[in-house]
């Protein structure tokens, strides 16, 4: 869980092109809509090369942490006096405005 990975390969959304059936016999209805259910509610995602990422340590870590510090309290002051002084609004629009990044 949490663990970055990057996937190269290719993903199926349509399973009408994934249908298997054997040449012995056919497939009945529940049997196909078992193995290809729709696909928007399964996409298919083919794997071809799986690449674990690690983590990195960054160098500058307390000094970016103190600097986006300072931004955000910029901001947050700006936000508070366009919304006439109400700071939960503030803290609440910041939190919007990280949520659609």
């Amino acid at each position: 869980m949490n663990q970055v990975i990057d996937i190269i390969g290719f993903i199926s959304l349509d399973p009408l092109l994934n249908t298997i059936q054997s040449s012995d016999d056919e497939m009945n209805e529940a049997e196909i809509q078992t193995h290809n259910p729709p696909a928007s509610l399964v996409p298919r995602l083919h794997a071809v090369k799986i690449i674990e990422l690690t983590k990195s340590k960054i160098i500058n870590a307390p000094e970016i942490l103190s600097k986006a510090q300072l931004i955000r309290g910029d901001l947050h002051i700006i936000l508070s006096q366009l919304l006439f002084g109400d700071t939960l609004a503030a803290d609440y629009m910041i939190s919007h405005l990280l949520s659609m990044v």
